[in-house]
């Protein structure tokens, strides 16, 4: 498998099936609880500022154990650790509803995070292992979506939940979707033959010639520092759109979902240009997500109230496909410059730099 011609037939695209339900699940409670933050916020009386230390603490917890998490997978397989998280994952998030407290809000968050902290790996794993380098990045791309559909899940469904019975019933309906994507993917995935040899070990030498891979190091730092530019996007979008353009919060709302929306097109399509036009250069898609990421930022330093609409739509679009979505191609870099056996530690080492590079 890995470089060869495809050889398992229809199982690889229940692979893609059961890896992109694994990120869904993953990004349940990740994405779906700020979906949640105001009914919180009013139950405990809390001030923007607390509420806002809830997301970073899921950072936290995640940036401590994902190396960890990395050696795990290479160690015992993908199957394995992405069944036991998504069960811990499902546990943990149904103890949720039992919180009486803001403190222990944030440690069950940094205590989820730390949970989730194999899945991104595993599941990137699982596509290494299983593709092709010629539809790699495509697949990828597609396995990446998982992320934005968990958010148009959550956000559709857990606000009137929780409006109608209560945020701690929608936190349980989350959890309880968990461990039905488990039980699926412990019944039909299984191990490529090459993730199932012993890994080698992970040491200080082995950390010591990751880090003086030039072209590796390169890459961890671009993504390290787009993951910057997107949290920006994220963070302040809407501010800059309701504060800056003097636009309505329902205006501003649909023009971040615009660029939502785009991103979930822009992730596949940027891996079948990668794939298919590119040849397998990841570099060159990376550019071209660089260079739309400095035109958007310089536009819209440049705009006003006065802006026509037309031009606040593009700057959305364009957000969309370059800051929001060059995901699935940088992994999938990531993955392939890593040294055999050690997939799965590139990748922690890889979401503890960028996870660091947005605190």
């Amino acid at each position: 498998i890995g470089q060869e011609p495809i050889q398992a037939g229809h199982y690889l695209w229940l692979v893609l099936s059961l890896a992109t339900g694994a990120t869904v699940a993953q990004a349940l409670i990740r994405i779906g609880l700020p979906v949640l933050y105001p009914f919180i916020q009013t139950e405990f009386g809390l001030s923007r500022a607390q509420v806002g230390l809830i997301t970073p603490s899921f950072g936290t917890g995640f940036g401590v154990a994902v190396i960890l998490g990395g050696w795990l997978t290479d160690t015992f397989g993908v199957k394995r650790i992405v069944a036991v998280a998504m069960l811990l994952l499902s546990a943990f998030t149904l103890v949720f509803p039992l919180a009486y407290s803001f403190p222990i809000i944030l440690g069950l968050a940094i205590v989820v995070g730390i949970v989730m902290s194999p899945m991104p790996s595993a599941t990137t794993q699982a596509v290494i292992d299983w593709f092709p380098t010629r539809i790699r990045a495509l697949v990828m791309g597609v396995k990446q979506m998982g992320v934005p559909m968990a958010g148009a899940l959550t956000a559709a469904v857990l606000p009137t939940l929780a409006t109608v019975m209560g945020w701690r019933t929608a936190i349980a309906v989350t959890g309880l979707l968990v461990p039905i994507i488990a039980v699926v993917f412990i019944l039909l995935y299984r191990d490529a033959p090459q993730g199932t040899q012993a890994a080698p070990k992970f040491n200080l030498a082995t950390l010591k010639t990751m880090l003086w891979n030039r072209g590796l190091m390169i890459t961890i730092i671009w993504g390290a520092t787009f993951a910057g530019f997107q949290h920006i996007a994220l963070s302040y979008l809407m501010l800059f759109l309701i504060e800056e353009l003097e636009l309505s919060a329902i205006m501003a709302g649909s023009l971040l979902a615009i660029a939502q929306v785009s991103s979930i097109i822009a992730r596949v399509s940027w891996g079948a240009i990668s794939d298919f036009i590119f040849r397998g250069r990841r570099i060159a898609v990376l550019a071209l997500t660089g260079f739309l990421t400095a035109l958007w930022m310089l536009g819209a330093s440049m705009m006003d109230g006065g802006v026509p609409s037309i031009t606040v739509y593009l700057i959305a679009i364009v957000i969309g496909i370059s800051t929001l979505s060059y995901h699935g191609v940088l992994v999938t870099l990531i993955g392939e410059q890593a040294e055999p056996g050690h997939i799965g530690i590139t990748l922690g080492v890889a979401g503890a730099i960028i996870t660091v590079s947005q605190i």
